[in-house]
């Protein structure tokens, strides 16, 4: 088939650990409770991309860095107040942004809250340079955070 411009993304996996480990569906992801990321097992939560996490529609939450450190977020205070002997209450809402790059100097910016009533509200702003210069200070912010 020809094509002009082809974009594509990788099938996501899992690891063959997570696969073997006995949490993982038969699709090799680890259902994971959507609001507190808890999974069938006792003590044991899930986060990023090797959870399967049902939304409207029939569908499930994409797999995204904005998302999984939310979850980690999520995660780690809900582990801290169960060491404090307190009851976990932090929960995930299933919202998350991220740029989109156009190429050429412009990029649009997406937010999503994928745990809406009836299906995901997921809007773009307009695609412009404003955008595309915002998400070069935001991996530039990461880069040196990280590096």
């Amino acid at each position: 088939m020809g094509y002009d411009l082809l974009l594509t993304i990788p099938p996501h996996r899992t690891s063959a650990i997570v696969r073997s480990a006995g949490l993982a569906n038969e699709g090799g992801f680890i259902p994971a409770d959507a609001a507190t990321l808890a999974t069938t097992a006792d003590g044991i939560y899930a986060i990023g991309d090797v959870t399967q996490i049902p939304i409207a529609g029939g569908k499930f939450l994409p797999k995204a860095g904005v998302f999984a450190k939310a979850q980690a977020r999520v995660v780690a205070s809900r582990i801290a107040d169960e060491l404090r002997g307190r009851e976990p209450l932090a929960t995930f809402d299933g919202k998350g942004s991220c740029f989109v790059d156009m190429g050429d100097g412009v990029a649009a910016f997406a937010t999503g809250d994928f745990y809406a009533e009836g299906a995901p509200a997921v809007s773009l702003r307009r695609p412009s340079r404003r955008w595309h210069l915002a998400k070069v200070a935001f991996e530039k912010y990461w880069l040196a955070r990280w590096a």
